[in-house]
């Protein structure tokens, strides 16, 4: 058990990494780690660290909403590592209930992806695939949205519902979040 061994390793700190599915699952502890008063009093205050590697997305946008709120308070600070070529970041591509039944179906009917990233994200380049201005590694972080999320994710459900094909919902995801 983490408190345990915590309890008797007083000056240690915690850090989650994993790759790939691991990636994802080192993501979900750590919320749960933030969010416990007694693992956060047991690391005397310093934020628990993840380190995801080609890690698939972990939950919609209220678990990122959920994550960012433990960011600002310091007890979460993830690292996300992707290459740009890395289909599994992109995964699950479409919302279970049609992918479910079938990936075409999802085509045809529409499904946008409401699973979010979260974190600061490094996205790495192979110089091979590189362009002339473009660098070899970016930063960036999530668009954080406030008071507006409830009304932007009915949004893009209704946009999902109103029967738009995936290239359109994810058209409008990105015209709309400009992160993944």
């Amino acid at each position: 058990d983490v408190k345990e061994m915590l309890k008797q390793n007083p000056s240690y700190d915690l850090y989650c990494c994993g790759h790939s599915l691991g990636g994802a699952l080192a993501t979900l502890f750590s919320f749960y780690a933030a969010a416990d008063d007694e693992i956060i009093s047991l690391l005397e205050n310093n934020p628990v660290v993840v380190y995801s590697i080609a890690s698939p997305y972990v939950g919609n946008w209220k678990f990122r909403l959920a994550f960012q709120h433990l960011e600002r308070q310091k007890r979460i600070q993830h690292l996300r590592i992707a290459n740009r070529e890395d289909m599994v970041t992109l995964l699950p591509f479409a919302t279970p209930k049609l992918s479910a039944l079938s990936p075409v179906m999802s085509l045809v009917r529409g499904a946008g992806n409401l699973y979010k990233h979260c974190g600061i994200r490094m996205q790495l380049v192979s110089p091979e695939d590189k362009f002339e201005d473009m660098d070899l590694m970016t930063i960036e972080y999530p668009k954080d949205h406030e008071a507006d999320d409830e009304e932007y994710a009915k949004e893009i459900q209704d946009k999902i519902n109103a029967g738009k094909s995936l290239a359109s919902a994810f058209y409008y995801l990105i015209r709309q979040d400009k992160c993944r």
